[in-house]
């Protein structure tokens, strides 16, 4: 996010939203789709990330909009519906 890996135009097209685009497994706060990254809004501020899964494990990454802070969360649970 703070734009080493991809150009401004890159990030400027990840970040164009579509309505009603949610991650599976739902993330906090209320979530929109971009261009392979979600923007979630908990209480604390706007993160961009994604959620995932695979068998046996649940992962949430995400980062604030300049990139400067980020968190990484993986479980050993699948907390997906089955």
């Amino acid at each position: 996010m703070g734009g080493t890996l991809f150009d401004s135009r890159t990030r400027a097209q990840q970040r164009r939203l579509l309505a009603g685009g949610r991650s599976d497994p739902v993330a906090p706060g209320m979530n929109s789709a971009g261009l392979g990254v979600f923007r979630y809004e908990p209480r604390c501020g706007t993160v961009w990330g994604r959620t995932g899964s695979f068998p046996g494990y649940t992962q949430f990454m995400s980062a604030g909009p300049d990139g400067t802070r980020s968190v990484v969360v993986s479980l050993n649970d699948q907390l997906t519906p089955k």
